[in-house]
């Protein structure tokens, strides 16, 4: 790389934030202005990147986890599929959103404030091309965030019929320059993705984002961003959950759905259809 930017992205209410970098774009000088940097509040991590990279197909970088699956014939034929839709969107779509920016957009003003993109579903792709510059975006969407899939996810699918499906997320933006709604509300509610993470990560790997960090997050009563709650379980004094992010209501047969709640809510203990019992339980308010 030539040159490196930063930039993140939050979801309200699709409750996560990324930590975006790339090259060939200048750097906002929003930094010099302040009196001291701000320290990064998303981990340095790699693996939406990784899940990106893959999603999107193009060949993960170095250690990726997802080598063996990306040698499989059917991410291949993906990849082929997807190189093929993006050189079509390259013109007119992609060329004539940067040329919109560069004949409407591009003023002092706007090339260091934050856009506000409401309603905006997965579309990173308007956003980042018509406001490259923009050191925050803020993604308001009616659609769950979703969750980010390990590598044994993947592996338990069908692979072929899954990757298919995926490329179907992103085939309106790319042929007609929008999500259509009813599609979405198919597509991201568990059907195909659990939500919006997956294409929105599509979208920035392609047009030559990395990803540098992805953190979960949820908004208090005034506004604010605040970590997702954690949990750590033992069990008979054996560690089942250490330090574990709640991501929401959970289920057998899909990831778990963030659903918005009050910041305090009650415990509850399940049983199975068979008779249990519990015993020296402690609640602790933290």
């Amino acid at each position: 790389m030539s040159c490196y930017w930063s930039r993140s992205i939050l979801g309200v209410p699709l409750l996560f934030s990324l930590f975006v970098g790339g090259c060939a774009r200048p750097s906002p000088k929003v930094a010099a202005e302040r009196n001291e940097p701000e320290p990064d509040v998303v981990p340095r991590l790699r693996d939406a990147d990784d899940v990106g990279r893959f999603i999107a197909g193009m060949p993960g970088t170095p250690g990726s986890p997802f080598a063996t699956l990306e040698a499989s014939d059917a991410w291949k034929q993906h990849r082929t599929r997807l190189d093929d839709a993006w050189s079509k969107a390259e013109t007119p779509l992609i060329a004539g959103l940067r040329q919109f920016q560069k004949d409407e957009l591009d003023t002092t003003a706007l090339r260091t404030a934050p856009v506000l993109y409401t309603f905006s579903g997965p579309d990173a792709l308007t956003l980042t091309l018509c406001f490259p510059r923009s050191p925050t975006y803020v993604m308001v969407a009616l659609e769950p965030a979703g969750t980010l899939p390990t590598r044994s996810r993947f592996e338990k699918r069908d692979l072929p019929k899954y990757l298919a499906e995926t490329r179907e997320t992103v085939a309106s933006e790319l042929s007609r320059s929008f999500f259509i709604t009813r599609q979405m509300d198919r597509q991201f509610r568990g059907q195909v993705t659990d939500g919006l993470l997956l294409p929105i990560l599509h979208l920035l790997v392609r047009t030559h984002d990395t990803i540098l960090g992805f953190r979960y997050v949820r908004l208090d009563d005034q506004g604010k961003v605040t970590d997702r709650a954690r949990v750590t379980v033992l069990h008979n004094g054996v560690l089942i959950q250490n330090n574990v992010e709640i991501y929401g209501i959970t289920y057998n047969d899909r990831p778990a759905l963030y659903i918005a709640h009050p910041p305090q809510e009650s415990l509850r203990l399940q049983d199975h259809g068979n008779p249990i019992r519990y015993r020296n339980i402690w609640v602790r308010r933290l």
